[in-house]
């Protein structure tokens, strides 16, 4: 996997999940620091804090599921 845009493989990220997570943590983030940085300025901006708040949600949750409801929530209220 690189880090370009190409169209997403659920299989191919549960496996490498599975097998590698700490590869699989390194290649999602610079996955979205890509897709952030290749957004306009004001986007940039505003997906940056964006995804401040979401690391810090799975940060903070004690389990997967309650990380995803934490960001759901948050999808929701915004």
């Amino acid at each position: 996997m690189d880090t370009k845009y190409t169209p997403f493989n659920f299989d191919e990220w549960m496996q490498l999940a599975k097998e590698d997570p700490e590869s699989f943590e390194r290649q999602r983030t610079a996955v979205i620091k890509n897709i952030i940085n290749t957004s306009n300025a004001v986007s940039r901006q505003r997906l940056d804090g964006l995804q401040w708040q979401i690391d810090r949600l799975r940060e903070q949750s004690k389990t997967p599921m309650a990380a995803c409801l934490n960001i759901s929530k948050l999808m929701w209220d915004n």
